[in-house]
């Protein structure tokens, strides 16, 4: 199903009448229409799904304010007359049939001037020109061919895929996967059969209760191994998704938890150990220092006299107390009586005394240089102790140096270890192991409950083989008897079949929309890192890297997730039972350059047979997008913004090419 065209009238920024041809040629499958922020691209993609649902699907914190009609058409209404917001969509059956869908409410303006909606004047019609005539039950015609429930796979805003697998829930995925795939209709075919096989055996109790009895304990028993198959193919699942979060759990975990919190304690507490030993250390030898000190006060105190005594007794010493004259030869001059020079000399002369006065002098002098010979063994004996003292001084000095160089580097250390602390978030690695642990236990819950199902399927299997023996000997002679018995048995064999046509159709969904996936992402992604991407029966999406590694969508960049899910979205599309066309509004979101580029190039290829609608910004459709995607596009519009003193108001006009 296409869409051929648009007709607007009186919608939001659209005064119209707007009308939209769009390109139902297969070759040309893209239609583009243009416009800049706040011109009414959204609102064209809500002015669609109003008319088919009644509702503004894609409204935003931007779009979608305000009343419905348009504010010029408002201004323009005089009292007492009225005016109709309406949309058309004309569509095109894979016979080339037209179906037109069209919706309108009226507005009245009352005498004063205000606009109210009439309650009897909303109309939704669908015209169907295979039978020439409007539907009676318009809206059974929207839920078969295009169900609100996965409106959002074929009519979608670029710009929220990027947040996909962040708000949409696995369950939600399967479940649309399901509607797009129509497996539901399977889950109708088993409720219908089991219904029917409920009313044959209650009519084989009226007429057999021997039989009717027997069948109701075969069926009870069929439907218990069924409930219990079930149940643990759904715990089986349900086991896998925890193996796959936990996964993510641990990884997020050693992602958190990289620096090692317990060798990192490990070593701080090492590290405050060694800290309080040098400590200790260094007070230690400290007091050491000062009793030294104490002790040996003398060569503290003494230091500057020894220091002048020593270097008196290493000066010549011998210069400083020699005399010209010895005491004995002034001796033989005073008791000879004469002078060398020859002359006599009294005992009363001047010269005498002299002489005695200079021989007196020269004997002190010689006692005291005998004196400073004596103390200068005493100085040598001290200046031996000085040297040891300031050896032992130093050698305690420099252990002091090094216990406080030791600690510096001690307590740079703990800093580092205090830094590599603060990098982590002991709140977030807490909360981490709680859910791993959580995990866990409910693994193993559900464990246990496998067990119990596979114990309560195996019974029921044992116990319908001896019904199933039992059967054999009974003899039925009935013939209505036999007829419901044997519509019974149908109805028993048609639900193994579907159960198991069912489980078949599933696997072979999920692995198309995993190979599918796969192949688009790798198409449109920029960089060769990834090499699949995983998807669980639980639609459970993961990529894989080329290094083997397996992580959630979450680590990967904003515009890696929109790709990724465009191009899962794509896969559904492609799997799905619904031929309809794509809308997409804003379709590259935020991505780069060389993103677009290729979005641009395989796109068209993807998307090849499907009528695909792009609402673009001019930023988005630049011109390697143009030139990438030029060969299929059919259409090419731009949104005009009129102002005006009564408001504003949006044409789509034809570009041409």
């Amino acid at each position: 199903m296409r869409i051929e065209s648009i007709k607007i009238e009186n919608y939001r920024q659209y005064k119209g009448p707007v009308e939209i041809e769009f390109s139902v040629d297969e070759d040309k499958n893209f239609t583009i229409i243009q416009g800049t922020n706040g011109a009414g691209k959204t609102n064209l993609l809500n002015s669609i799904t109003w008319c088919f649902y009644g509702k503004e699907l894609h409204k935003s914190q931007t779009t979608g304010k305000g009343p419905i009609y348009n504010l010029i058409t408002k201004n323009q209404t005089k009292p007492n007359e009225n005016f109709d917001v309406k949309v058309e969509v004309t569509l095109v059956d894979e016979y080339d049939f037209r179906i037109i869908c069209t919706r309108s409410l009226n507005f009245r303006c009352d005498s004063k001037g205000e606009i109210f909606q009439d309650p009897h004047g909303s109309n939704f019609q669908i015209y169907q020109e295979m039978q020439d005539e409007n539907l009676t039950r318009p809206e059974l015609f929207v839920n078969n061919n295009l169900p609100i429930d996965i409106e959002g796979y074929f009519f979608f805003d670029g710009e929220k895929l990027e947040d996909y697998f962040d708000v949409t829930s696995k369950n939600s995925i399967k479940d649309s996967v399901y509607q797009l795939s129509q497996l539901h209709l399977l889950d109708s075919a088993l409720s219908n059969l089991e219904m029917r096989r409920k009313e044959y055996v209650r009519d084989l109790n009226k007429l057999d209760k021997n039989t009717g009895k027997f069948l109701t304990d075969r069926n009870n028993l069929e439907s218990k191994m069924r409930v219990s198959l079930k149940k643990r193919n759904k715990i089986d699942s349900e086991i896998e998704t925890l193996n796959t979060e936990l996964i993510e759990l641990k990884k997020e975990l050693r992602q958190a938890d990289n620096k090692d919190v317990s060798m990192l304690e490990r070593e701080r507490t090492r590290l405050q150990k060694d800290e309080q030993r040098l400590i200790k250390n260094i007070d230690k030898t400290k007091e050491k220092k000062e009793k030294f000190l104490v002790k040996n006060v003398s060569f503290v105190l003494g230091f500057p006299a020894l220091k002048y005594g020593s270097e008196i007794c290493d000066s010549d010493n011998e210069e400083l107390f020699n005399s010209l004259y010895s005491p004995e030869f002034l001796e033989h001059i005073l008791n000879k009586k004469q002078c060398i020079c020859g002359c006599d000399l009294s005992e009363n002369d001047d010269a005498y005394h002299h002489l005695e006065h200079l021989m007196e002098s020269v004997s002190n002098l010689n006692n005291v240089f005998d004196k400073v010979k004596d103390s200068s063994r005493e100085f040598n004996t001290l200046l031996i102790e000085l040297e040891d003292f300031k050896r032992n001084l130093n050698s305690i000095n420099e252990d002091i140096s090094i216990y406080e160089e030791d600690l510096m580097e001690v307590r740079e250390d703990l800093k580092f270890n205090q830094y590599n602390f603060e990098g982590i978030d002991k709140s977030k690695i807490k909360k981490l192991n709680e859910e791993i642990l959580e995990k866990e236990e409910l693994k193993s819950t559900k464990i246990s409950e496998r067990t119990k199902a596979d114990i309560d399927y195996k019974d029921a299997i044992s116990k319908l083989e001896r019904l199933e023996r039992m059967e054999r000997d009974i003899k039925i002679r009935d013939k209505k008897v036999l007829l419901l018995n044997n519509k019974n048995a149908f109805c028993t064999r048609a639900i193994k079949q579907i159960e198991k046509l069912k489980g078949n159709l599933s696997e072979n969904i999920r692995s198309q929309v995993e190979d599918l996936t796969t192949s688009q992402f790798k198409k449109l992604m920029w960089k060769d890192n990834f090499e699949e991407v995983l998807v669980s029966r639980n639609y459970d999406v993961k990529v894989k890297d080329v290094v083997g590694e397996i992580s959630s969508p979450g680590i990967l960049s904003a515009g890696e997730k929109l790709v990724l899910a465009l191009s899962f979205v794509s896969a559904l599309n492609n799997i799905s039972g619904f031929y309809l066309p794509f809308i997409i509004d804003t379709p590259m979101g935020r991505l780069g350059s060389e993103m677009k580029n290729n979005i641009s190039k395989t796109l068209p290829e993807y998307m090849e047979g499907r009528q695909v609608t792009l609402l673009v910004t001019d930023e988005e459709y630049n011109e390697n997008f143009k030139h990438g995607i030029a060969p299929k596009v059919g259409k090419e519009y731009y949104i005009k913004v009129n102002e005006s003193k009564e408001g504003t108001h949006s044409e789509v006009v034809l570009n041409d090419r």
